[in-house]
Order: C-alpha cells, then sequence, then structure tokens
C-alpha cells in the first residue's frame, strides 16, 4: 500500500464519518422536533384541540407492557406528523422507540399515550424547561 492508497482510504473513512455523523444528527433533530410537538400539544392551551382525554377501565395492552390508565390524555400519531412534515409512521418509530412513549391503535388510527413520568424524564434529557 502507498501514501496515495492510504490517503484515499482515509478519506473514504472520513467521508463514512461524516455522512454517518450527519445522518444521526439529522435523527436527533427529528426526535427533538416530534418532542417538542408534545409537549406543545399537551402544555400549550393554543394547541389544546390536538389533545384528547380518554378513559380506560383496568389494564390496557400498549406496545409490550400493560398499563394501568384511570383518565389519560392522548393525541393521535397524524397530529403530529402533520404539524411536523414527516410522516406517521416516522413519528411512530420516534414515539415508540426513542422517546419509549406508550402507542396504542384505535379506530380513529395510532394514539400517544402521554405517560406523565416519562414525559417529564423525556423533557430533562432534551434539556426543555418549563418555560416552553
Amino acid at each position: 500500500m502507498n501514501h496515495k492508497d492510504i490517503f484515499e482510504y482515509a478519506n473514504l473513512l472520513f467521508d463514512d464519518e461524516v455522512m454517518k455523523n450527519s445522518y444521526i444528527k439529522a435523527e436527533t433533530t427529528k426526535v427533538k422536533l416530534v418532542l417538542n410537538i408534545l409537549v406543545a400539544i399537551r402544555e400549550n392551551p393554543r394547541y389544546s384541540q390536538y389533545l384528547s382525554r380518554g378513559n380506560f377501565e383496568g389494564l390496557v395492552m400498549v406496545n409490550d407492557g400493560l398499563y394501568k390508565f384511570d383518565e389519560t390524555l392522548y393525541t393521535y400519531h397524524k397530529h403530529v406528523a402533520e404539524m411536523t412534515g414527516l410522516s406517521s409512521q416516522k413519528v411512530g418509530s420516534i414515539v415508540r422507540k426513542i422517546l419509549k412513549l406508550p402507542c396504542k391503535r384505535l379506530s380513529k388510527g395510532f394514539m400517544i399515550i402521554f405517560d406523565e413520568k416519562r414525559m417529564e424524564e423525556l423533557k430533562k434529557e432534551y434539556g426543555l424547561t418549563e418555560s416552553r
């Protein structure tokens, strides 16, 4: 291997790393965007039309666990998707896999359940303050 080969290989690695970091930054931006929208829907009266309440008696199977909800605040993937410009599937993936908020299928679509404890953890983790 000569110097030219090493230089080209190093450039390929650099380009790969730049692409990987760009993808990570883009995904992180999407996650923060979805979380900001969820916090706004939950806490800002201006977006209250997207917030729903439901009574679920007993245990409800959500994602991979059983949850007990008496009265629950929730919104739909499609509302968040409309506000972010992301697809409903992408929103669902972010909410379930990264934010780890419970979701459930209803006749009107997939709902995102505002688990109060998890929402507070996410706000701290992503540096969202009460002033938002």
